[in-house]
Protein backbone atom coordinates (compact mmCIF):
# COMPACT_ATOMS: atom_id res chain seq x y z
CA UNK A 1 0.00 0.00 0.00
CA UNK A 2 1.45 3.37 -1.00
CA UNK A 3 1.02 6.72 0.69
CA UNK A 4 -0.24 9.72 -1.25
CA UNK A 5 2.60 11.53 0.49
CA UNK A 6 3.46 13.17 3.78
CA UNK A 7 5.64 16.24 4.06
CA UNK A 8 7.93 15.76 7.05
CA UNK A 9 10.19 18.19 8.84
CA UNK A 10 12.78 16.82 11.25
CA UNK A 11 15.89 18.18 12.90
CA UNK A 12 19.03 16.08 12.76
CA UNK A 13 21.36 16.80 15.65
CA UNK A 14 24.90 15.54 15.32
CA UNK A 15 28.25 15.88 17.05
CA UNK A 16 31.57 15.33 15.35
CA UNK A 17 34.41 14.54 17.77
CA UNK A 18 38.09 13.63 17.48
CA UNK A 19 38.46 15.38 14.14
CA UNK A 20 41.03 17.91 13.06
CA UNK A 21 41.20 19.57 9.67
CA UNK A 22 38.73 20.40 6.90
CA UNK A 23 35.86 18.00 6.20
CA UNK A 24 32.94 17.80 3.77
CA UNK A 25 29.83 16.63 5.63
CA UNK A 26 27.01 14.95 3.71
CA UNK A 27 23.63 14.45 5.40
CA UNK A 28 20.98 12.36 3.65
CA UNK A 29 17.64 10.66 4.26
CA UNK A 30 17.11 7.37 2.41
CA UNK A 31 14.23 4.89 2.09
CA UNK A 32 15.92 1.58 2.90
CA UNK A 33 13.73 -0.81 0.91
CA UNK A 34 13.86 1.13 -2.38
CA UNK A 35 17.31 2.70 -1.73
CA UNK A 36 15.81 6.03 -2.83
CA UNK A 37 17.51 9.17 -1.52
CA UNK A 38 14.84 11.67 -0.45
CA UNK A 39 17.12 14.56 0.42
CA UNK A 40 20.87 15.20 0.47
CA UNK A 41 22.61 18.20 1.96
CA UNK A 42 26.31 18.98 2.18
CA UNK A 43 28.46 21.47 4.00
CA UNK A 44 32.07 22.10 4.93
CA UNK A 45 33.44 22.28 8.44
CA UNK A 46 36.84 23.35 9.79
CA UNK A 47 38.02 21.63 12.96
CA UNK A 48 41.20 23.29 14.17
CA UNK A 49 41.67 21.04 17.20
CA UNK A 50 40.04 17.77 18.31
CA UNK A 51 36.99 19.52 19.69
CA UNK A 52 33.31 18.77 19.42
CA UNK A 53 31.46 20.17 16.40
CA UNK A 54 27.81 20.26 17.47
CA UNK A 55 25.11 21.15 14.94
CA UNK A 56 21.34 20.83 14.48
CA UNK A 57 20.14 20.72 10.86
CA UNK A 58 16.46 21.13 9.88
CA UNK A 59 15.41 18.79 7.04
CA UNK A 60 12.12 18.78 5.10
CA UNK A 61 11.26 15.93 2.73
CA UNK A 62 8.35 13.95 1.26
CA UNK A 63 7.52 10.46 2.51
CA UNK A 64 5.66 8.49 -0.17
CA UNK A 65 6.16 4.90 1.05
CA UNK A 66 5.80 2.91 4.23
CA UNK A 67 8.96 1.28 5.53
CA UNK A 68 12.28 2.08 7.15
CA UNK A 69 14.20 5.29 6.55
CA UNK A 70 17.78 6.10 7.54
CA UNK A 71 19.32 9.50 8.23
CA UNK A 72 23.02 9.18 7.30
CA UNK A 73 25.94 11.47 8.09
CA UNK A 74 29.20 11.10 6.16
CA UNK A 75 32.48 12.98 6.52
CA UNK A 76 34.58 12.98 3.34
CA UNK A 77 32.51 10.04 2.06
CA UNK A 78 32.98 7.90 5.20
CA UNK A 79 29.88 7.00 7.26
CA UNK A 80 30.25 8.48 10.75
CA UNK A 81 26.66 8.24 12.00
CA UNK A 82 23.19 7.02 11.16
CA UNK A 83 19.74 6.69 12.71
CA UNK A 84 16.68 4.86 11.43
CA UNK A 85 12.96 5.46 11.79
CA UNK A 86 9.93 3.63 10.43
CA UNK A 87 6.71 4.75 8.80
CA UNK A 88 4.00 2.19 9.59
CA UNK A 89 0.37 1.75 8.63
CA UNK A 90 -1.70 2.01 11.80
CA UNK A 91 -4.70 -0.29 11.37
CA UNK A 92 -7.59 -0.47 13.82
CA UNK A 93 -7.86 -3.81 15.67
CA UNK A 94 -10.01 -6.42 14.02
CA UNK A 95 -13.30 -7.19 15.81
CA UNK A 96 -13.37 -10.46 17.74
Amino acid sequence: MALTYLSWSITSGHKVTDGEGDYRLDLSVEHDESEQTLVRMDSSVELRSPVVHDQAVPITFKVEQFGTYTVKLKADGVMIGQRTFSVLLDRPPEPK
